[in-house]
């Protein structure tokens, strides 16, 4: 059984960046969307930002992703439910979050 998908659907013709504020409390960084492609997290603090993706959080927060201060990680293809997100520490900085959807 073969899933054949249209190209269209792996386009993006429209792209959202929002801005989080380092932080040591876990929140939500990026909201459900259902027309969200995929998408990147940079993380512009010294610190590191701790990133899950679901709405279910672990307990340990090793089981988190590490995005190192000054790196970046994808917003795997098609995922479109919560982000949360905290800092190892708080220096003022944050986190850019760049998505991409489609129509």
């Amino acid at each position: 059984m073969a899933i054949s998908l249209a190209r269209s659907f792996f386009e993006s013709n429209q792209t959202n960046v929002r801005t989080v504020d380092s932080n040591l409390q876990k929140k939500i960084v990026s909201p459900k969307n259902s027309a969200r492609r995929s998408g990147l997290i940079v993380n512009e603090s010294k610190y590191d930002l701790l990133i899950w993706f679901g709405s279910k959080l672990p307990a340990d927060d090793a089981d988190w992703l590490v995005v190192p201060s000054r790196a970046n990680c994808d917003i795997p293809l098609f995922f479109t439910g919560e982000i949360h997100g905290f800092w190892r520490g708080d220096d003022g900085r944050i986190a850019k979050i760049y998505e991409f959807y489609g129509d």
